[in-house]
């Protein structure tokens, strides 16, 4: 998937991104709380009756037609609200995999609950292979944002086919709350929390949108997209796993804790040296990949590639806060979060798409800071075993990050290539693994053992 997302970005114009960007503002939204939060409920609830599963359903159906119904009838005031009358067609289109998302819910939180993994990664790639196809062949042939759409729709489709397949659930919907008052509230607090997370996702493109334009707000959201690749590919897998097991454990805390800061460890070996990284050799890395065309776009994928560590570990939190039954606090945490990034955004965005990201890149650690001194308290955890599992590979990285930087001035007669590229890439990959290696091998195997469990 990630040399899908690079060939298409070779074939659209930023405007293409820009569209999908303002598109994904409302979409995503009435996406993070359609299913009422339900599906988390199901996964961490630890009995459930079958009466439960009906009503759950539901109201899930309820909540997703009412979001199709009003995102189909309002996509023509979202076009107007960004003054781009080519968005409503498409937020129309994308609003059809809310009737596909419904038949989806419950059976992926039973795979979840059972901690299928195996079967999740299947249907992932099953649902992946057919949509990056359709939209590079789309995009290929010159159909523009349409190809983003179409995939999106293709992907959805084959996961809820297949989700049903895995785990079929022949349940006839009841259509009241009754009993699963208990399971309600929990799931209101997780859709406020994926609320606040969806705004605070979306906020800089919601303002940066508005006041910058489409193309400008294209290359920001592609230069973001490009630099958490990293974290879309690897850290839903880890927060979805780390959610259903710290379910399975939640009555003993003292496991919990210490699996937050394994989680944190192994988040933090990859994330930092990813991020420092990629930005390091960003020089070499957008016009080889992505194209000479892009050049502009260097300077702000280099900043938001630092903003990446961040946003990853303050991630790793909310499993095992929801897990432990605390919704309140999750949300809380969250809340904070959007506030310091739309401070930010309103105040990056008057220096244009370089504003934003640096709005970005000082709004995350102040709100990492706060974020883990909360969850530290609530979870019991040393706040100074936690700099601990994170110190040594933020200085490994910032060594590596140097040595690239000094490493490619040296091979500047060369001009940018791939295989300069290629170079740079083994060179920190190579200085970084033997650092950790040689300074931090029992942790190294103690997380492998970790993954293969």
């Amino acid at each position: 998937s990630w040399l899908s997302t690079i060939l298409v970005i070779r074939f659209l114009l930023p405007a293409d991104y820009g569209l999908m960007a303002m598109a994904n503002v409302f979409l995503g939204f009435f996406f993070l709380f359609a299913d009422l939060g339900f599906g988390a409920a199901a996964v961490q609830a630890k009995t459930l009756e079958k009466d439960e599963l009906r009503k759950m359903l539901g109201m899930v159906i309820i909540a997703h037609v009412t979001g199709f119904v009003i995102l189909f009838a309002g996509a023509s005031l979202v076009g107007q609200f960004f003054e781009e009358p080519r968005l409503a067609p498409v937020i129309r289109a994308l609003s059809f995999n809310f009737l596909l998302l419904a038949a989806a819910v419950l059976p992926q939180a039973q795979v979840l609950r059972e901690m299928e993994f195996r079967i999740k990664a299947r249907i992932e790639v099953i649902a992946m292979v057919p949509s990056a196809a359709i939209t590079l062949v789309m995009a290929a042939t010159g159909k523009g944002v349409w190809a983003l759409v179409a995939g999106a729709i293709t992907s959805q489709a084959i996961r809820t086919i297949a989700y049903n397949v895995a785990r079929p659930m022949f349940l006839v919907p009841m259509f009241s709350r009754g009993p699963i008052a208990g399971l309600a509230r929990f799931g209101a607090l997780i859709s406020l929390s994926r609320i606040l997370f969806f705004l605070y996702g979306q906020v800089d493109v919601l303002i940066g949108g508005r006041i910058l334009g489409t193309d400008s707000i294209g290359e920001y959201s592609i230069a973001l997209s490009l630099a958490v690749i990293p974290l879309e590919k690897v850290l839903p897998v880890i927060t979805q796993v780390s959610f259903a097991a710290f379910s399975r454990i939640q009555a003993e805390p003292e496991r919990v804790q210490r699996n937050v800061l394994r989680a944190v460890q192994l988040v933090s070996l990859i994330c930092f040296p990813a991020a420092l990284g990629m930005a390091a050799v960003a020089g070499d890395l957008i016009p080889v990949v992505v194209g000479p065309h892009w050049v502009h776009m260097i300077v702000p994928f280099q900043v938001l590639c630092l903003t990446m560590p961040f946003m990853a570990i303050n991630a790793l939190y909310a499993p095992a806060i929801l897990a432990m039954g605390r919704p309140g606090l999750n949300a809380s945490n969250t809340a904070v979060t959007l506030a310091f990034v739309t401070i930010a955004a309103f105040v990056g965005v008057k220096f244009g798409v370089i504003g934003l990201c640096v709005a970005r890149l000082i709004a995350f650690p102040c709100v990492l800071i706060i974020t883990s001194w909360r969850t530290f308290i609530s979870l019991k955890i040393p706040y100074l075993e936690f700099a601990n599992k994170c110190a040594f590979r933020a200085a490994a990285s910032l060594v590596m990050a140097a040595a690239v930087v000094s490493f490619r001035s040296a091979l500047a007669p060369f001009g940018v290539s791939a295989w300069r590229l290629g170079a740079l890439i083994a060179m920190g990959a190579l200085l970084y693994g033997g650092l950790v290696l040689l300074f931090q091998r029992v942790v190294v195997r103690d997380l492998i053992g970790l993954v293969r469990s």
